[in-house]
């Protein structure tokens, strides 16, 4: 009997695909928040040569374990697929019928020659590992619950944030003086943690339902249904940063100092410990106090690895992921640095939190309309770049969730109806709005649940890398010194030949994939979370 007419489960979903360059674009608006906005800021107080190795350094690391979740997830499917041969072969097979399953030794017994079957590295569609259920299978069952417990809670968070974040810039740039509503100022909105009666909290409530009305729906569709509404939102990421980048270099060039030209925008001369802030910006090196409170910023604006199986499961051809995630983290890791540089060298002493409200005072009808429309376009940014990352983080959390309960394990297909998973993601969707409804400030929160994040990102694509590493090891271990497998893409197949010590590597495996830089990550990873503890203690 072939190999290939042993029956793979898969969960009896079918999604849509598609291609390298809208993954490409997808990976870029999961990794683009609202907190690179905080990175000229950082720039200007830990200094841009600190600031760059800094963010270098957390780039590297990124993309070393988000290319290690895509390493899991193969050797996961792998395992799974073993593991429908064994019931297979007990079940069904006997040892004449199942040769092209195994490799046989002379002298090995029944058992040890069905282990000794060729791993199968691939990564369906069909089939999608979340990293609850990655972390059970190589960690054990209480690796899934923390991992659950951290991931949910700060998607949560985030999303909550980027309501209020578009509520907000809506509510304070829409002109809307009508009855019960009023048009909200920056004053009104900052520092307030639970809302009070007004209009302008009327108005700050409407534009939370009218950004609902837009998110929710969205967060609906299957990725495949919103690319193009994502593609076209990563462009204008794209655009906007290009923007700020070009104007604070073209004003550069032209000898401009905005501290000078907008003296009477009073702008603040001091940091928030009320400590004078640098006359000129720190080309070298800056405060450790910034630095050290830069940490999180650097960390979390390029880091994707919870996002990794969503994203994975409709990008084809498979065999091109490394690529595309690498080059997706590198783009944005070098407009980072050039945004960071660009804006803190221009803006210097008067360089905002967020980047963007440095425009503001372009808006004024003092200037042609062109800088005008210019401005509102990088102003109102943010709150454009948060309705496309909503939808996506809805989808991811839901997905997690859907996978803790079983729904996403071979043998439950009758659990992916539409209806179930658009259930799921109208209240995934909902909660953040009504939370947000309510209570704005959640910063002391974030930098604390900040701290269990890191647990997520670093820490457990290291653990699970080498757990899953050492079970392949012992279960495709066991064969000739040389062995050949047919491993099998939805594109084409390919004959893939390894050595004996070698069974643990799989299609995307790159010279990062071994225990020292697993070492190195976790020691990383610890630098990172007592650096944000002393960020937070110093500030």
């Amino acid at each position: 009997m072939d190999s290939m007419t042993v029956s793979r489960e898969s969960t009896g979903r079918r999604i849509g695909t598609y291609g390298l360059a809208v993954g490409f674009f997808y990976t870029v608006n999961f990794s683009v928040g609202i907190g690179f906005l905080n990175l000229p800021y950082t720039f200007y107080h830990a200094g841009v040569l600190v600031s760059c190795i800094t963010l270098v350094v957390i780039g590297f690391f990124n993309v070393v374990t988000s290319l290690w979740i895509v390493e899991i997830m193969s050797r996961a499917q792998a395992l799974e697929y073993r593991s429908s041969c064994n019931k297979f072969y007990n079940n069904s097979v006997t040892r004449s019928d199942n040769q092209d399953l195994m490799f046989k030794n002379e002298g090995d017994d029944e058992e040890t020659t069905l282990l000794q079957t060729m791993p199968e590295y691939e990564i369906r569609s069909d089939r999608k590992f979340d990293g609850p259920e990655m972390s059970e299978m190589f960690l054990g069952k209480a690796a899934k619950f923390i991992y659950l417990l951290i991931m949910i809670i700060g998607v949560f968070l985030d999303l909550w944030i980027k309501s209020t974040v578009a509520a907000t810039a809506w509510s304070s740039n829409i002109p809307l003086s009508l009855g019960i509503f009023s048009e909200c100022t920056t004053d009104d909105l900052e520092g307030v943690s639970i809302h009070p009666e007004g209009n302008c909290w009327n108005n700050y409530a409407l534009c939370i339902v009218l950004f609902g009305l837009i998110v929710v729906p969205m967060s609906c569709l299957e990725l495949s249904e919103q690319k193009w509404f994502q593609v076209s939102l990563s462009v204008m990421r794209l655009f906007v940063i290009l923007t700020m980048i070009i104007y604070c270099v073209a004003k550069k060039s032209m000898g401009s100092n905005p501290t000078h030209e907008l003296s009477h925008l009073n702008f603040s001369q001091t940091r928030d410990d009320g400590s004078p802030t640098p006359a000129s910006i720190n080309w070298i090196s800056g405060s450790i106090a910034g630095w050290l409170a830069g940490i999180p910023i650097f960390a979390f604006t390029q880091s994707i690895q919870v996002n990794i199986p969503t994203l994975t499961q409709p990008i084809e051809p498979k065999k091109r992921l490394r690529e595309v995630y690498s080059a997706a983290l590198l783009t944005l890791m070098m407009l980072y640095i050039a945004l960071g540089i660009a804006v803190a060298s221009y803006f210097q002493s008067s360089v905002k939190k967020t980047a963007t409200l440095g425009w503001e005072p372009l808006t004024s009808s003092d200037h042609s309309i062109f800088l005008r429309i210019m401005a509102y376009i990088i102003i109102l940014f943010p709150s454009l770049d948060v309705t496309s990352a909503y939808p996506l983080g809805v989808t991811v959390v839901t997905n997690v969730i859907h996978s803790a309960l079983g729904h996403d394990t071979p043998g439950s297909p009758s659990l992916h109806s539409r209806g179930t998973r658009m259930v799921y993601r109208v209240v995934c969707a909902l909660l953040p709005l009504i939370g947000a409804t309510f209570a704005t400030q959640l910063d002391t929160l974030l930098r604390y649940e900040g701290l269990l994040t890191y647990v997520v990102l670093w820490v457990f694509p290291a653990l699970m890398q080498y757990s899953s590493m050492k079970l392949c090891k012992r279960v495709f271990g066991l064969g000739p010194r040389v062995c050949q497998s047919i491993r099998t893409t939805d594109s084409d197949a390919q004959v893939v030949t390894r050595k004996r010590g070698d069974e643990w590597k799989t299609p995307y495996s790159t010279a990062f994939s071994n225990n020292w830089t697993v070492s190195l990550a976790l020691v990383f990873a610890s630098f990172l979370i007592c650096g944000s503890i002393a960020g937070i203690a110093l500030n």
